[in-house]
C-alpha cells in the first residue's frame, strides 16, 4: 500500500512546466529540433528566426537561461515577435515551477505574472498563438495545484485556455498531443486514482509524437508509467519507468525509480 500511495503522489506531484502533420506548419516552442539541426554559424548574422530557432534547442535541452537571451535577442531585433514572446513565457513559467519546489511562492507568482503577460501580449500580436494559450492553461494549472487561493478560478481558466486553443487547431496533433498532455495532468491533480484510467491514452499519444517537446516528454513517460501501474498494468508500468530513465538518464530521481522497478517486477507472477 505505502509503495501504491507513493506512486499516486509521484503522479500528482511529477509535473514540472507531436507527431508531423501532413501540411508544412510553423516553427513552434512545441516542436522539438530534429537531430543535426543547425543555425547560423556567425551570431551577427542571426535573424530573429535564427534567435528563436535556437532558443529553442536551448529549451528543449533544459538550458533555460539561454533560452531566455535568444528570445529577447529575437525581440529586440523585432519588437512584438510573437513566437519569441511565447518562448519567454514558458521559460517564465518553468522557472516559476522551480521557485516553487525551493519554496519561494513569493518568487514563483511574479514569474507567473510575467509569464502570463508574456502569453498575453504574443496573443494581442497573433491571435492564433495556440502554443500561448497552451502556455496560459500551464500557468493557470501550477496555480491550481501549488496555491490554496482560488483553485477553482485557475482550473476554470486553465481548461478554458485549452478548449480556446483546440478550436484553433483541430488537425495539429503536435498541438493536440500537448493539449493532452495537460488535460492529463489536470485529471491527476483532481483525482489521481481514478484520473488515471482516462489519462493513459491521453499519455500513450504524447510519447508516441516524436515532435512532442523534449521536457513534456520526460514527464509523459513518468507519469504514463505510475498511471499504468495503478490500473493494474504492471509490465506495461516497468516498460515506461526504464524508458522514463533512457529518455531522462540525469533522473534525479533516478536511483529511486530503478528500486521502484525492481519492487514491481517482484510483484509480477
Amino acid at each position: 500500500m505505502a509503495k501504491w500511495c507513493w506512486i499516486l503522489a509521484t503522479i500528482a506531484a511529477i509535473v514540472v512546466a507531436g507527431c508531423s502533420t501532413q501540411k508544412p506548419r510553423k516553427r513552434s516552442i512545441l516542436d522539438t529540433p530534429q537531430p543535426g539541426e543547425e543555425v547560423l554559424e556567425e551570431p551577427e548574422t542571426f535573424s530573429p528566426e535564427d534567435h528563436f530557432d535556437l532558443g529553442m534547442l536551448y529549451y528543449s535541452g533544459g538550458k533555460f537561461k539561454e533560452a531566455e537571451g535568444q528570445f529577447m535577442m529575437a525581440l529586440r531585433d523585432r519588437p512584438g515577435y510573437p513566437d519569441a514572446l511565447t518562448g519567454l513565457g514558458y521559460v517564465y513559467n518553468f522557472k516559476g515551477y522551480m521557485e516553487i519546489q525551493a519554496g519561494k511562492a513569493r518568487e514563483a507568482i511574479e514569474l507567473h505574472e510575467k509569464a502570463v503577460a508574456s502569453f498575453l501580449k504574443a496573443m494581442e500580436k497573433d491571435p492564433k498563438q495556440v502554443e500561448a494559450l497552451i502556455g496560459l492553461s500551464m500557468v493557470n494549472f501550477d496555480e491550481y495545484q501549488y496555491f490554496t487561493p482560488h483553485r477553482d478560478e485557475y482550473r476554470i481558466r486553465a481548461l478554458g485556455y485549452l478548449d480556446k486553443a483546440k478550436l484553433i487547431a483541430p488537425g495539429d496533433r503536435v498541438v493536440q498531443a500537448n493539449i493532452g498532455f495537460h488535460e492529463a495532468r489536470l485529471m491527476l491533480a483532481e483525482s489521481p486514482q481514478q484520473g488515471a484510467r482516462s489519462a493513459v491514452p491521453l499519455l500513450r499519444e504524447v510519447v508516441a509524437c516524436e515532435g512532442v517537446d523534449a521536457m513534456t516528454r520526460i514527464q509523459a513517460h513518468h507519469m504514463l508509467a505510475g498511471c499504468l501501474y495503478v490500473t493494474g498494468d504492471k509490465e506495461g508500468a516497468i516498460e515506461y519507468y526504464r524508458k522514463y530513465l533512457e529518455v531522462f538518464p540525469g533522473a534525479p530521481d533516478a536511483e529511486e525509480t530503478t528500486a521502484l522497478i525492481a519492487d514491481i517486477q517482484s510483484q509480477l507472477p
